[in-house]
C-alpha cells in the first residue's frame, strides 16, 4: 500500500476493465469499475498532490464516469462528474502551459459538457462550452500543426459549434463554422487519402453544408454539396463493401437529394434516388 506506482497500476487495470464492460453494453458494471478507479486516484492525488499525473489521472476518472452517466440518462450527475474533471484540467493547464496534453484533456472535457448541456436543451451554453473548446483546440494545432489528431479535434469544434448555431438560427454564422471544418477536413483527406475515417467525415461535413444551404433556400448549392458527399461516399461504399455504415451513409445523402428534386417537382428524379436509398439501407441493415 505505500508503493504510489503499484496503486496506479490496481487503478488503471480498474479503468480498463470498465472500458471492457461497457464496450459489452454493461454500464452498471463499468460504472463500478470507473468508481474503484476513481476511488483509488483520488486517494493517490490527496497524498501526492505536486505529481500532476495521478492528477490528470483522477479528471479522467471523473470524465469516463460522466460520459456512462450521460449514457444511461443521469445527466444532471454527468455535468457534476464532468465539471470535477474540468476543475482539475483547468489547474493543470493553468499550472503547465506548455504540457500540450493538459490543454488537449482540458479541450475535451469543456466539449463533453457541450454536448450534456445541448441534450439538455441548454442551447447557449453549449455553445459557451463549444467555443471554449475550440478557443484551447485552435492554439494547440497552431502550435503542433503535424499532428493531425489535434486538426481533426479542431475541426470537430467548428462542425459543434456550426450545429449549435444552426439550432440557435444563426445560419450565416453556421455557414461559417461548418465552412472552417471543412477547410480542416479536406486538408487532413488530401493528406491521408487510405484513412477511411477521414474521407467519411469529410463526406459528412458536406452534408452538413448542404443541409444548411438548403434551409438557407440555395437549392442549387445545397445540390452541389450533396455531390461531393455522394461522391466520396459511393467511392467508399465500393471500396468497402463489407462495411455497412457507408452504404447507409451514401443512402442518406440520396435521400436528401431527393428532397431538392421534390421541391422542383422533379418527381422521376426523386423516385430514382429513393429507391437506390432503400436499397442500399436494405443492405445496411442486412
Amino acid at each position: 500500500p505505500s508503493v504510489p506506482q503499484f496503486q496506479r497500476d490496481l487503478a488503471q487495470t480498474y479503468h480498463n476493465i470498465g472500458i471492457q464492460r461497457r464496450q459489452e453494453g454493461r454500464p452498471e458494471e463499468a460504472l463500478a469499475s470507473y468508481e474503484q478507479a476513481r476511488a483509488i486516484r483520488e486517494r493517490l492525488s490527496r497524498e501526492n498532490p505536486m505529481v500532476t499525473q495521478f492528477q490528470s489521472d483522477l479528471a479522467w476518472s471523473h470524465d469516463n464516469i460522466g460520459t456512462v452517466q450521460s449514457e444511461t440518462c443521469r445527466p444532471a450527475e454527468a455535468l457534476e462528474s464532468y465539471e470535477k474533471a474540468r476543475a482539475i484540467k483547468e489547474r493543470l493547464a493553468r499550472d503547465n502551459p506548455s504540457v500540450t496534453q493538459f490543454q488537449s484533456g482540458l479541450a475535451q472535457t469543456h466539449h463533453n459538457i457541450g454536448v450534456l448541456l445541448h441534450h439538455a436543451d441548454r442551447e447557449a451554453e453549449a455553445l459557451a462550452s463549444y467555443e471554449q473548446a475550440r478557443a484551447i483546440r485552435e492554439r494547440v494545432a497552431r502550435d503542433n500543426p503535424s499532428v493531425t489528431q489535434f486538426q481533426i479535434d479542431l475541426a470537430r469544434s467548428h462542425d459543434f459549434i456550426g450545429a449549435s448555431q444552426h439550432n440557435t438560427g444563426q445560419l450565416a454564422a453556421a455557414m461559417a463554422s461548418y465552412q472552417q471544418a471543412r477547410a480542416i477536413k479536406e486538408r487532413v483527406a488530401h493528406d491521408n487519402p487510405s484513412v477511411t475515417e477521414f474521407q467519411e467525415d469529410l463526406a459528412w461535413n458536406y452534408n452538413n453544408i448542404g443541409f444548411l444551404q438548403h434551409a438557407m433556400d440555395r437549392p442549387a448549392e445545397a445540390l452541389a454539396s450533396y455531390e461531393q458527399a455522394r461522391a466520396i461516399q459511393e467511392r467508399l461504399a465500393r471500396e468497402h463493401p463489407e462495411a455497412p455504415d457507408f452504404a447507409h451513409q451514401l443512402g442518406g445523402t440520396l435521400a436528401n437529394m431527393a428532397i431538392i428534386d421534390l421541391d422542383k417537382q422533379q418527381f422521376d428524379k426523386a423516385r430514382a434516388k429513393l429507391m437506390q436509398a432503400i436499397e442500399l439501407q436494405r443492405k445496411a441493415v442486412a
